[in-house]
């Protein structure tokens, strides 16, 4: 009984003693206190434009509205609406202000630089691992607003700041706990140092951030240290559905076309000021798998990767997504504006090894590639590849100068096996391709790209087979028809020893040269024009048909005339005044040049 009294009469001791501080502790001493623990926990001055409360109910609380606090050098700024300070009771109780927590109210905060210079000046006050110093002991943030401007580099904003940070004594570990918003995207944050002191007065310190949210999930573990300048060092593990979305998020521009999805890379990392190195890395993007290693540098807000990766299967197909391609509905091409986004969105110098490559239906293997990228240009050079027993090799250049797309493509390729290359869809030809190609053009629009188109192509494909029409077949039940009269193909297949022709382009239009069709019990010579512009062919051969009776083999004249559109063209029969042109007179050498800034 007589304990509980004294238990009674402590307890009212105590309330009276809270209930009176408020009388004997004015604004003005309130404010100093407040401000001197923020300086010696921080090295953060000051500054009070507001009133001062001291709140009872329902715990005790000094409460100061328009708060500033800042370093010397003016590096970090926070100004906070309002300021809760939660005192300890038992030194309450002996007439001291000792802060124990402290709450922070829509606080928009600034940091300049590096901030451990801000809030560090003061932790070498700090002697020894016996000091009993203590520090704001929680420190809990609503509706905040935080921006940090690095210089050379892009500045970070986050918005919707609610988090809490634990440091109980200067050598403990803090741990953060909340959430905050990057251009509207939730994520949620979890951060540990194991020894934030150690940390703060230049050395290292153990450290965990996890990240969650919808777009990104990131965790990662290691030794943090601020030496001379601040690094990290440790495994990292990154997972997003989407970089297009992620980047868009993070304020970086993107290519609009590709699906660029399924994005996760884990490795180690070793972080320097701008400059990231990730090593044993394995990469997973758009269903291909890489490993090897990866350099991130900040050059003035723009990334630059670099690096050199192996894949064992890699599809481009995906990267290629969205590629504008001719009206549907009229054949024709888009007039559309070329949206050059694509080629500012980093700078890249990639070196890539894929036993498999694969662009749509077409495959290849043993692929050394290399991707440069700066703004305004993209290089892709495909350095050597195989196909079964042929080989392939090319480069091609992009160039933008406003909204101008320069362009220049140039590839080699033998012995190609092509059963697999698809055309709408469908399979047409297989056989054994020998080619090269050299094109240049450039325009604000497809239409003037194409019509700018200028270069040379040879195709030759040996020992293939013509899939979908049986041209013997066709032609003895055709017979002899009038002059433009319709020859229906007949379906089947046709098997021919060789194919080859000459493409010689400028201004958009190919003059199709020196063409050549053989197969058993046929021989056409063939030459005319492909349009591109307006995607029209005008195509005529003229050769013969042979059959073999049983005493004699019989030869019919072949006169033929290939007209229409790509999509849909005819053939008919073509008059006795058809007359193939002489073989020109040029070059066979290809321009080898890259594509330059369109003038």
């Amino acid at each position: 009984m007589q304990i509980g009294v004294v238990a009674v009469a402590l307890l009212a001791i105590s309330a009276a003693a809270i209930g009176l501080a408020p009388w004997f502790l004015s604004a003005d001493a309130l404010d100093n206190d407040v401000a001197a623990q923020i300086r010696d926990s921080t090295g953060l001055s000051t500054t009070i434009d507001g009133t001062t409360h001291f709140r009872l109910i329902p715990q005790p609380r000094i409460e100061i509205e328009n708060v500033v606090f800042s370093n010397a050098t003016g590096a970090v700024r926070i100004h906070t609406a309002t300021f809760g300070a939660y005192p300890r009771i038992l030194p309450l109780l002996a007439g001291r202000i000792e802060i124990g927590r402290v709450a922070l109210n829509q606080p928009d905060i600034r940091i300049d630089r590096a901030p451990i210079d801000a809030i560090g000046r003061l932790a070498q006050s700090f002697p020894s691992r016996q000091t009993s110093a203590v520090l704001l002991g929680r420190i809990d943030i609503f509706n905040g607003r935080v921006r940090i401007n690095a210089q050379d580099a892009r500045a970070l904003e986050f918005d919707a700041v609610d988090a809490s940070v634990d440091w109980p004594s200067a050598y403990a570990s803090a741990a953060l706990n909340g959430a905050l918003a990057v251009h509207g995207a939730p994520i949620g944050v979890q951060a540990w140092l194991e020894q934030p002191m150690e940390l703060l007065q230049g050395r290292q310190s153990a450290a965990i951030l996890r990240l969650q949210s919808d777009v990104l999930t990131l965790s990662t573990s290691g030794r943090i240290s601020t030496r001379s300048r601040m690094q990290y060092v440790g495994q990292v593990s990154v997972g997003a559905a989407s970089l297009r979305k992620l980047a868009e998020i993070g304020g970086y521009s993107f290519p609009r076309h590709g699906t660029f999805a399924d994005f996760d890379v884990r490795g180690d990392v070793d972080w320097e000021g701008d400059t990231a190195a990730f090593s044993n890395l394995r990469m997973s993007l758009d269903g291909n798998d890489y490993e090897g290693s990866l350099a991130i540098e900040n050059r003035g807000g723009l990334p630059r990767f670099s690096g050199t990766l192996a894949s064992d299967f890699l599809d481009l197909t995906p990267f290629l997504a969205g590629v504008p391609e001719p009206d549907s509905s009229t054949a024709l091409w888009n007039h559309q504006a070329l949206d050059l986004s694509d080629l500012r969105f980093a700078d890249l110098d990639l070196r890539i090894s894929a036993s498999r490559l694969r662009l749509y239906d077409m495959e290849v293997g043993d692929a050394a590639l290399s991707l440069v990228t700066k703004p305004g240009l993209i290089d892709l050079a495909l350095a050597e590849a195989s196909s079964h027993h042929g080989t392939v090799e090319g480069r091609v250049s992009l160039a933008a100068k406003g909204q101008t797309l320069a362009f220049h493509v140039n590839g080699t390729g033998q012995n190609i096996d092509i059963s697999r290359a698809a055309i709408g869809g469908r399979r047409p030809l297989s056989g054994a391709l020998d080619a090269s190609l050299a094109l240049d053009s450039s325009g604000a629009d497809l239409p003037r790209i194409v019509q700018g188109l200028a270069g040379r192509v040879e195709i030759s494909i040996a020992g293939g087979t013509l899939n979908g029409a049986d041209l013997a077949a066709t032609l003895q039940a055709a017979g002899a028809k009038d002059s433009a009269e319709p020859v229906t193909l007949l379906p089947g297949a046709t098997a021919f020893d060789n194919l080859s022709f000459g493409l010689q382009l400028a201004n958009g239009l190919a003059q199709i040269q020196q063409g050549k069709f053989s197969a058993p019990g046929m021989t056409l010579n063939f030459a005319g024009n492909a349009d591109f512009v307006h995607r029209k062919l005008d195509l005529a051969a003229l050769g013969e048909a042979t059959q073999n009776l049983s005493r004699r083999t019989r030869s019919q004249p072949l006169s033929l005339r290939l007209e229409g559109s790509f999509n849909a063209p005819r053939l008919v029969q073509g008059g006795p005044d058809i007359r193939l042109p002489a073989p020109p007179a040029h070059s066979d050498d290809l321009p080898l040049n890259p594509a330059t800034d369109p003038e």
